[in-house]
């Protein structure tokens, strides 16, 4: 089965759930948006993504996860079979 995110919004979710350093079983991908993006000088997605994170030190993982994304610089591995 194919899954339904490219490669790049796949190792984008590994990225932003490794973040939080918790297991995966503790974070529910709740919606995950992407489309297609293009300027002058790069082509590429924009990703929108709801996550809900549970159980003990869900704040903390959230602090984690939130602080300094906006500036964060991203070295994404692209698989040529997305998986997370």
């Amino acid at each position: 089965m194919r899954s339904p995110l490219s490669s790049a919004a796949a190792a984008l979710l590994r990225s932003l759930l490794a973040r939080t350093g918790l297991d995966q079983n503790r974070i529910v991908v709740g919606r995950f948006h992407s489309v297609d993006w293009q300027s002058l000088t790069f082509t590429g997605e924009r990703h929108e993504i709801a996550l809900r994170i549970a159980g003990p030190n869900a704040a903390r993982a959230l602090g984690l996860l939130r602080d300094g994304l906006a500036e964060a610089e991203w070295a994404l591995e692209v698989m040529s079979s997305p998986k997370f």
